[in-house]
């Protein structure tokens, strides 16, 4: 048998990969989502027991505990990506927010800074937020992704709601203010993703500057979006959403 060229063992392996990978990203099938090890897991278990825990696990306790590695990586991910560490301090100043006297315009603007410095202060969590939506076609990733949208939907949709009825604006016609809601968390997760995945772009004017008071990109976008989907209400309260 002739011997095969390098660089078709190099083309076959490439175009191997890229099978494999083009079934990870769109097949549904049941397979670990996570690029963890249980070997690190394990490793990890003395340094985050308490006083009062056992400080040593094996391979069998994830079985037992689990079913397995598979089932482990699945409890993983819904736990880290659960809501609650997501908006993490961002319902807390939401709350605030809410309550403030400031004009619409103002309060919109710390609004999109408060929801950019929320998405990028932990740069873990954030990270394998964006990675789980490489795994969307998984049901289990899907309905984790849809439990944390509609967890941020529910946290700023009756704010922007209220915004609007207070700057006497409506969506445009055939929007919703939950449409409005979710294009502003879309612009604002987008920056977060440029930020914490471009280290050149960590210098740019991402927030207002404190000594001039110009706002930075991530205010900015969001008002310009606020502008393009919406339109005088001449009355109206505005659509419902």
């Amino acid at each position: 048998m002739a011997k095969r060229r390098p660089e078709v063992t190099r083309d076959l392996l490439l175009r191997a990969g890229f099978a494999v990978l083009d079934s990870y990203y769109t097949s549904a099938a049941e397979r670990p989502s996570l690029p963890v090890a249980i070997s690190d897991v394990l490793l990890a278990v003395p340094e985050v027991a308490r006083p009062d825990e056992p400080h040593a696990l094996t391979t069998g306790a994830v079985g037992t505990t689990f079913g397995g590695k598979i089932g482990y990586l699945k409890a993983l991910s819904a736990a880290y990506t659960n809501s609650d560490k997501l908006i993490g301090d961002l319902a807390v100043a939401v709350e605030e927010i809410s309550q403030s006297a400031e004009d619409p315009a103002t309060i919109r603007r710390r609004l999109a800074e408060a929801d950019f410095t929320n998405m990028t202060r932990s740069e873990a969590p954030t990270r394998h937020w964006f990675l789980t939506h490489a795994y969307a076609a998984s049901p289990d990733m899907a309905k984790e992704l849809k439990a944390v949208y509609q967890a941020f939907d529910n946290l700023l949709g009756d704010l922007y709601t209220a915004l609007g009825q207070r700057e006497k604006v409506r969506p445009v016609a055939g929007l919703r203010w939950s449409d409005v809601a979710m294009t502003l968390t879309a612009w604002l997760e987008g920056q977060a993703l440029r930020y914490l995945s471009d280290l050149d772009a960590r210098d740019r004017p991402w927030l207002t500057d404190p000594t001039s008071g110009t706002p930075g990109i991530a205010a900015t976008g969001a008002d310009a979006l606020w502008r393009g989907f919406t339109e005088p209400a001449n009355g109206d309260s505005g659509s419902s959403h």
